[in-house]
């Protein structure tokens, strides 16, 4: 971003530049005569005529008009200087061929020449102060606005209804948006988001009346150039949200008869215990969509660390997913220090009612490693990272990944046993190495670790180190 204003800096500067050019030329043009040619001639001494020697052309001053009849004016010889030159010697400046009356030697501009001149510069001055003029309070820092204009007042209206699946209008229901801004038109369209909060569904914009209809007024500053997109889901206690329905808008539009339809919900409750059967506390159950992407076996995860539909488990080890959509899901437990032995996978989730698992998850204890990732100024890092696992002689035994959680904490189970050097790296920092000591069963806290910025060589992926 940085890179960017000074860039911006350097247009304007270039611009002024330009301006105060132009205003020069301008004034020097209309200040300095154009010069007068001199035509050098040289006395003759008598001598006996000679062919082609006979007749010389003197230049005229004040030459006639082309309509002035012969003989008028005032026609005099241009006098200067006699020359003394013996003859047969040549002369200081090369020849030059005679003018003849009616012509304009070469090299002379004429004064039409200089008026169009002074006009192209006046014309190039105005465009450099009416460019100038377009560039006034832009932010220069800010290359959004330098390349698609600056922040204008957006005003719209969308107006629809909210239902249950059997067509029904539904009260009170949240209308949430996430709002964000299109570049471009046809089949090439950039988006770029602008606003939301909250994880799943952006902000809260309005709510349904006593007769499931909403409105929802929007007033924000936008870029000029650029149109307003939105997409719209509605909640509502006891329903699993709407399906996303997104509206592109222009400056002024009102959209009318926007239908968002709550599906129908159920809940998913379990629990989680130990060899013993006691309850586990503090382990992640989450449901995954069954979908998988082709070939590779990739599933959609629905679920996942702080998702809606995800629990923790309590002191007894139970779970409770609320308001998840009717459909097949797949369980999946996570939690440091503890190992799944056994549980289930597959449960059907039916509209209205609470299904239960069709078992616990058993899970035993394991070793763990845990660690708290800062950044330099001491603050949470959230970021993908790799514990390298190395022996004395400095190879890689094995490697754990995954992502910090907003604190900046990392687990993972299951690492080597015994005494390590651990390679701590995060993508755009310098690896640092921390000592482990892994026993069977234990959790291995590598306590906090800050990481530095790493300093790499652009375009090489190599640090000065």
């Amino acid at each position: 971003m940085r890179s960017s204003g000074l860039i911006f800096g350097l247009l304007l500067m270039v611009l002024a530049c330009g301006l105060s050019f132009g205003a020069g030329y301008f004034i020097a043009r209309q200040d300095v005569p154009p010069p007068v040619p001199q035509i050098e001639t040289a006395e003759l001494t008598p001598h006996e005529p000679q062919p082609g020697r006979d007749k010389v052309v003197l230049p005229l001053v004040n030459q006639p008009a082309a309509n002035q009849p012969e003989g008028t004016g005032n026609l005099k010889p241009a006098t200067g200087p006699a020359t003394d030159k013996p003859a047969g010697q040549p002369s200081d400046k090369p020849d030059q061929p005679p003018v003849e009356a009616g012509t304009t030697p070469a090299g002379t501009t004429t004064p039409a020449g200089d008026a169009k001149a002074a006009a192209e510069a006046a014309e190039a001055i105005k465009a450099l102060e009416r460019k100038l003029k377009e560039l006034e309070g832009r932010d220069l820092f800010d290359p959004e606005a330098m390349l698609n204009g600056p922040k204008v007042d957006f005003t719209a209206t969308i107006t629809g209804t909210v239902t249950d699946t059997a067509g029904q209008n539904i009260a009170g229901a949240g209308i949430y948006g996430d709002f964000s801004e299109n570049y471009g038109g046809g089949g090439s369209v950039m988006r770029v988001s602008i606003g939301g909060e909250g994880q799943d569904s952006g902000q809260l914009l309005t709510t349904t009346d006593s007769g499931g209809s909403f409105r929802i007024d929007i007033n924000r500053k936008v870029n000029e150039k650029a149109g307003l997109h939105v997409d719209l889901v509605a909640k509502s206690q006891g329903y699993a949200d709407s399906k996303t329905i997104g509206v592109s808008l222009k400056n002024g539009d009102t959209k009318e008869g926007i239908k968002l339809a709550l599906r129908q919900a159920g809940s998913v409750a379990g629990r989680v215990v130990d060899q013993s059967g006691s309850g586990v506390s503090g382990l992640q159950v989450s449901l995954s969509g069954g979908t998988q992407l082709g070939d590779l076996g990739l599933e959609i995860e629905m679920g996942g660390a702080g998702s809606k539909l995800s629990a923790t488990t309590d002191g007894a080890g139970e779970y409770r997913i609320e308001n998840v959509p009717e459909g097949d899901y797949r369980l999946k437990l996570r939690g440091a220090g503890y190992r799944e032995v056994s549980g289930p996978a597959q449960i059907k989730v039916k509209p209205g009612s609470e299904t239960r698992a069709p078992a616990d998850f058993v899970v035993t204890i394991t070793c763990s490693v845990r660690l708290v990732v800062l950044d330099a100024s001491g603050q949470p890092l959230r970021a993908w990272l790799t514990l390298n696992f190395k022996d004395a002689e400095g190879k890689s035994v094995k490697k754990l990944n995954g992502m910090t959680d907003a604190e900046g904490n990392f687990s993972a189970n299951e690492p080597p046993v015994g005494n390590f050097s651990v390679e701590v790296t995060a993508w755009g920092f310098t690896p640092q190495s921390l000592p482990a000591n892994v026993m069977e069963g234990l959790v291995c806290d590598l306590g906090r670790l800050a990481l530095q910025p790493s300093e790499a060589k652009p375009g090489s992926g190599e640090t000065d180190e």
